[in-house]
This record gives C-alpha cells, structure tokens and sequence, in this order.
C-alpha cells in the first residue's frame, strides 16, 4: 500500500508526505484516530481550518506537517479517480465495487424504502 501512496499521493508535486509518511498518515487516521505516527516523518499533521483568509498549505512547522484540507482532500479525490480508472473491468475491483457504499435514491428493499439511503 506504501507503493500506492507513492504512486498515487505522493506524486503531486504540492505535497510533502512521501508515500510511506501518507500510508502512515491514513494508518493513524484509520486505526486511531489520530495524526501522530510513530513511524511517520513527521510529528503530526496538521491543518488550519478553512474561512479565516489564511492558506497555509505544505509547510513543515516545529516538526508538523501542515496542510490546506481543500487542497489535500481535491489530491486525494483526483489520486482515487486516476487508480479507479486503472483498475476498472479488472478483478477484484469488479466485485468489490457490486458491493461498494453507495447512495440508493429511493431506499434498499425490503430495509428502507422511499426515502435516500446511504449503505
């Protein structure tokens, strides 16, 4: 998953996490809901809030990674795209995205039905 990083994060150029501190960075995020890793580069990432006319984005301040989230979340967005398009008609993509969360307008027989649901 570090190679994936690499090759889908990692590759941009506004952004400092290399691929294994991005895997590290979504191992945190996932597993303990934190932004400090033990393995990581860096001592945490951070990000400033949008709305308060300040972008900082990709700057490492006393040890921490600070990142602008709009411009971090619009890289990851573009990087699952770009792998979703390389993968596509390919197994076990194919079979795993039958069962993928999604949005079902008009509910999921016999559980909800009529109103959105998300499941």
């Amino acid at each position: 998953m570090v190679a994936w990083c690499e090759r889908h994060v990692a590759a941009h150029n506004d952004i400092a996490l290399s691929g294994e501190d991005a895997w590290h960075f979504r191992c945190g995020l996932l597993h303990q809901n934190t932004t400090q890793h033990r393995r990581s580069s860096f001592e945490r990432v951070l990000f400033v809030e949008p709305g308060h006319g300040l972008l900082m984005h990709n700057n490492v301040i006393n040890g921490a990674l600070n990142m602008d989230i709009t411009i971090f979340t619009q890289i990851l967005v573009v990087a699952a795209r770009q792998w979703e398009e390389s993968v596509k008609g390919t197994e076990p993509y194919e079979t795993n995205a039958a069962a993928m969360i999604r949005r079902h307008p008009l509910g999921i027989t016999p559980y909800v039905v009529g109103v959105p649901v998300i499941s």
